[in-house]
């Protein structure tokens, strides 16, 4: 099968996707690259519809991003993906993210698995995707690959109850929500907007579930997270840093 071509999309900052300093936030941009991605697998033949009628769904397992600039309202943004890749059961997929002057906002690299929508666990059908191809003569983004710290005293502790509203198609808590739980779980003090947040998603929340969203820092500039259900079970974990 030939590679892929890479996939190009505009958006443009809406009032309703930015926050108090009058920029994109952090979930919003996450949905850009995730809306490209999505239009992309469509294109190449691995929808959500496409997979949800052979009874499985994409589910991200771990997305790094790096941020140098968020775009203001109004701003057009140009957001390039592509698949990277893969290996046994993992998908990658990277971005790019620039403003209308061709300048680079932010990078990512992400990982893909496929899961059972019926046995809610990681599919064994893998070669539904693996025809397709990363683009000729592109080198992929370093690729995430080292672990966070989840022992040891979290100090900082936030509570979010899953509500109706934070749920996919897939019937849990859209990742989207996690990057807005962690940046809101942030100190006060910490001041500055996310500059780099590397995500692993390891199960799945459910409407009604109480999720704790713990922090603690990780040196001078960046922090620990680790989000857990009413039942103690992990959920995500994640490093994030400050511009």
């Amino acid at each position: 099968m030939p590679s892929t071509a890479i996939f190009s999309t505009d958006f443009t900052v809406r009032t309703y996707e930015m926050g108090a300093n009058g920029c994109l936030t952090l979930p919003f941009l996450a949905g850009y690259m995730q809306e490209a991605a999505a239009h992309h697998a469509a294109a190449l033949g691995a929808s959500m519809e496409q997979l949800h009628a052979k009874g499985v769904a994409w589910v991200l397992y771990r997305m790094k991003t790096e941020i140098f600039r968020y775009p203001a309202l109004g701003e057009n943004v140009n957001i390039q993906t592509w698949p990277s890749g893969w290996e046994k059961f993992y998908f990658y997929r990277d971005y790019r993210a620039s403003d209308q002057s061709g300048k680079l906002l932010a990078q990512a690299t992400s990982t893909w698995l496929m899961f059972d929508m019926q046995t809610r666990r990681l599919s064994l059908r893998p070669e539904l995707a693996r025809d397709i191809r990363p683009p000729e003569g592109v080198t992929h983004l370093p690729r995430a690959e080292s672990k966070f710290a989840t022992e040891g005293d979290f100090p900082l502790e936030m509570v979010f109850n899953v509500r109706r509203h934070d749920l996919d198609i897939n019937g849990h808590a859209t990742n989207l929500r996690y990057f807005q739980w962690i940046a809101d779980a942030l100190p006060e003090e910490s001041g500055k907007n996310i500059g780099e947040i590397d995500i692993i998603f390891k199960a799945e929340a459910r409407y009604e579930d109480q999720l704790r969203c713990q922090t603690r820092p990780d040196g001078e500039s960046f922090f620990l997270h680790k989000i857990e259900n009413q039942e103690g079970k992990l959920l995500v974990q994640a490093r994030s840093g400050r511009m």
